[in-house]
C-alpha cells in the first residue's frame, strides 16, 4: 500500500508538474511567439491570433471561411447538420448570395469553425470584390494578386496538408499597403 502511494505521488509529480514546467520552459525559450499563441500585435496592441479566423464582413477585406458558431471559442464546432437539413440548405444559399464565387470553400464553414486560412484560389477571387470596394486601378489589382501569392504558404513538409492563406495576415498586408501616391487602400482598421 505505501508504495502505491509513493508511486502515484512520483508520478504525480513527475507527470503533472516536473514535465509541464520543463516543457513550458522549453516551449518559452525556444518558441516564445507559438507558445504564447501566435498573438498578432499592431500598434502595442493584440489584435488577434494567426491560429484563429475572425470575422471580417467588411467588402474591402478578404473574408475567411464562413462559421457554425459566430468564430467563437467556446463552443467552437461545425453544425453537425446533414446533408438533407434544410437548414443546411437554407444556410447555403444565404452565403451564395452574399459570398464571392470562390466555390465550396467559401459556403461550408471548417470542422472547428475558427479556422484562419483559406486556399490562395478562395482569396483570389474575392480581389475583384476588393478591387471595386476600394476602387482600385489595373495595376492594383495585379500587386493585390502578387500580395495573395507572397502570403501563401505551401503544404507542410511539401506533403501535409494543402497551400493556404492566413486571412488576417493578408488583411493586415492589405491594409499597410500603398498602392498609389493617392493611397487608395487607406489605412483603414482591420476587423469586422
Amino acid at each position: 500500500m505505501l508504495a502505491s502511494i509513493k508511486t502515484l505521488l512520483f508520478f504525480t509529480l513527475l507527470t503533472g508538474v516536473f514535465y509541464p514546467l520543463v516543457m513550458t520552459a522549453f516551449a518559452q525559450l525556444f518558441f516564445p511567439y507559438k507558445a504564447n499563441g501566435s498573438i498578432v500585435i499592431k500598434a502595442g496592441k493584440a489584435i488577434g491570433s494567426e491560429l484563429l479566423a475572425q470575422p471580417f464582413t467588411q467588402e474591402h477585406y478578404f473574408w475567411p471561411r464562413p462559421s457554425a458558431r459566430n468564430y467563437s471559442l467556446f463552443p467552437s464546432g461545425a453544425s453537425n447538420q446533414a446533408p438533407t437539413s434544410k437548414l443546411l440548405h437554407a444556410e447555403l444559399l444565404k452565403r451564395q448570395q452574399h459570398s464571392d464565387p470562390a466555390g465550396e470553400e467559401m459556403l461550408f464553414s471548417s470542422a472547428s469553425g475558427l479556422d484562419p486560412h483559406v486556399s490562395p484560389v478562395s482569396a483570389s477571387l474575392q480581389i475583384q470584390r476588393i478591387a471595386k470596394a476600394r476602387k482600385l486601378t489595373d495595376d492594383q489589382i495585379l500587386k493585390l494578386h502578387h500580395l495573395v501569392f507572397a502570403l501563401t504558404k505551401e503544404k507542410e513538409f511539401a506533403i501535409l496538408g494543402q497551400p493556404r492563406v492566413n486571412i488576417l495576415l493578408l488583411n493586415l498586408a492589405l491594409d499597410e499597403m500603398e498602392m498609389d501616391k493617392e493611397g487608395a487602400f487607406g489605412r483603414g482598421k482591420t476587423g469586422s
